[in-house]
C-alpha cells in the first residue's frame, strides 16, 4: 500500500469532539476495511506503508526531522490491554491532550474499547474551568474514570479548588509528555490525587512504563544507559526511512525499540536521566539538562516551568543555559541568584538565563529543545550578560550532595518518568 492512500485523522479544523464523531474512520482502519490513518498525511514521504499498519504517528523526539512510526492494530490493542491491566480495569476516559498525538489517540481508543464514549475538552487553551466542566460530563455508571495530563495542566489544576475537587474524582491521573518535578508530585499526592507517571513513545504505542514498572505486555532493558523497550506494542518501523531501521530489532521473537533516552534502574524501577542527544558537554564535563531542571524547580517555587539547554560557547564548547517561566505574580530569579541557590557542581550551573511567557513545545508537554536553544542563543547575542566566575566543587560554599554523577544526575533525588501516558 502506498502512502498516498493514507487518510487524514483527526481531520484538520475539527474540534476534538467533532473528530470523535468521525470515529467510524478509526474503526475501519482498525479492522482493515479502511485505509491507515495519519494526522499529517501531507508530510509523509512517498513510500510503501508496512503491511498491517493502521496508524502513522509523526515523531521527532525533542529535536530533529519528523519521522512516522507505523503502528498495527495488534500493537495498539496490546498497549490498551496492558494499560487497563495495570490500572485495575477499563473505564471511561477524558481527553485532555490533542488526539493527533499518540497519547491523545490512545485515550480515545482505550475509552471506546471499554465501551464508553470519551469526553473531550472544548476547543481553546486548557483552563481549570473547562476541565471541571468536562469532568462533570463523565458517565456516573462507569466503573472507573481516567485522564491523561501534562505537568503544566496538573499545576493549573492544583491551583484551582474546583478543578482540584474534580480531579480527585478520577481513579487515576496519568501524567506524561514531560518530567514532573518531585515538588509537584508531592503536592499532588498530598492533595489526594491518584497519580501514575507514564513513560513511552510513539514507537511503543504510547505509555508502556508506569511508575517505573513496565506494563504486563512490555519488557525493559538498558544498553550502555540507553533505554530499550520490547513487546508486541512496538512499531514496525518508520515509513520511508529505512536508514533508521537500526532503532528496531528482534531478539528471540520479541521486537525491541532503542530509545534516545538515558536511564537507570533504582530498586527495580526505571528512572529517566534525560535524552542522550541533550547532554551538555561544557569544558569536557557532561551535564544532563533534566538534573538541572529538577534542581531549579525544587529550589525555586516561583518558577512555573523551566527548560535547560546547551548553548555554543567559544571558550567552553557549550555552556548551560536556562529558559524560565515565572508563576503569575512572581518574579524569576536572576542569574546570580539562580546560581547561588542551586546545590550542583559549578560546571552544571547555568551561565545564561532568560525569561519567557511559555516554553516552546513540540507536542503535549514536550519541550522543543531546538526552539529553546534558538531562543536562548538569540537572547544571549542580543543581551550579553557577564559570565560569572566558574565555580568548582572544591571552592563551593555548599557541599556537593553525595551520589551526584555529572553524566547521570543526582542519584539521591527521585526523578520522575516522562513521555507518553
Amino acid at each position: 500500500m502506498r502512502s498516498d492512500v493514507v487518510r487524514e485523522w483527526p481531520p484538520r479544523g475539527l474540534s476534538w469532539q467533532d473528530a470523535v464523531r468521525a470515529w467510524n474512520q478509526v474503526e475501519s482502519a482498525m479492522d482493515g476495511s479502511g485505509p491507515p490513518l495519519c494526522a499529517e498525511p501531507h508530510l509523509l514521504p512517498d513510500c510503501e506503508v508496512a503491511e498491517g499498519t493502521v496508524l502513522l504517528v509523526g515523531t521527532s523526539g525533542s529535536t530533529g526531522r519528523s519521522k512516522f512510526a507505523q503502528l498495527t492494530a495488534t500493537a495498539l490493542r496490546a498497549s490498551i490491554d496492558g494499560v487497563h491491566a495495570h490500572l485495575g480495569g477499563p473505564g471511561q476516559w477524558l481527553l485532555s491532550v490533542p488526539p493527533a498525538h499518540i497519547t491523545g489517540f490512545q485515550v480515545l481508543l482505550r475509552s471506546h474499547t471499554a465501551g464508553y464514549e470519551p469526553v473531550c475538552l472544548p476547543p481553546g487553551p486548557f483552563t481549570p474551568a473547562a476541565f471541571t466542566r468536562a469532568a462533570d460530563l463523565l458517565d456516573d455508571a462507569s466503573a472507573r474514570t481516567y485522564t491523561t495530563l501534562v505537568p503544566t495542566q496538573l499545576v493549573r489544576i492544583l491551583d484551582d479548588p474546583a478543578a482540584l475537587d474534580a480531579a480527585r474524582r478520577f481513579d487515576r491521573l496519568l501524567i506524561g509528555g514531560a518530567p514532573l518535578s518531585a515538588a509537584v508530585q508531592a503536592r499532588a499526592r498530598a492533595a489526594g490525587l491518584g497519580l501514575t507517571l507514564g513513560y513511552g513513545t510513539s514507537e511503543t504505542s504510547g505509555g508502556c512504563v508506569y511508575d517505573g514498572i513496565p506494563l504486563p505486555c512490555a519488557q525493559l532493558r538498558l544498553d550502555d544507559g540507553r533505554v530499550e523497550i520490547g513487546g508486541p506494542m512496538i512499531a514496525t518501523g518508520y515509513a520511508g526511512r529505512p536508514e533508521l531501521d537500526d532503532a528496531f530489532r528482534s531478539t528471540a521473537g520479541r521486537r525491541w525499540f532503542r530509545t534516545d533516552d538515558l536511564g537507570e534502574l533504582r530498586d527495580g524501577r526505571l528512572v529517566l536521566l534525560g535524552r542522550a542527544d541533550d547532554v551538555v558537554n561544557t569544558g569536557g564535563m557532561k551535564v544532563v539538562p533534566r538534573v538541572v531542571e529538577e534542581a531549579i524547580a525544587t529550589r525555586f517555587p516561583e518558577i512555573a516551568d523551566v527548560a535547560v539547554q546547551g548553548l555554543p560557547d567559544l571558550e567552553w564548547g557549550e555552556i548551560v543555559g536556562a529558559l524560565l517561566v515565572a508563576r503569575p505574580g512572581a518574579t524569576a530569579p536572576g542569574l546570580e541568584a539562580l546560581r547561588a541557590g542551586l546545590d550542583l557542581p559549578g560546571y552544571a550551573l547555568p551561565r545564561f538565563v532568560a525569561v519567557a511567557d511559555t516554553i516552546p513545545l513540540t507536542g503535549p508537554g514536550k519541550p522543543d529543545r531546538e526552539a529553546v536553544r534558538g531562543l536562548l542563543t538569540t537572547r544571549r547575542a542580543a543581551e550579553p550578560t557577564p559570565v560569572p566566575a566558574r565555580r568548582t566543587p572544591a571552592v563551593r560554599a555548599v557541599p556537593r550532595r553525595p551520589g551526584f554523577d555529572p553524566a547521570g544526575g543526582d542519584r539521591s533525588r527521585a526523578g520522575g518518568p516522562r513521555g507518553c501516558a
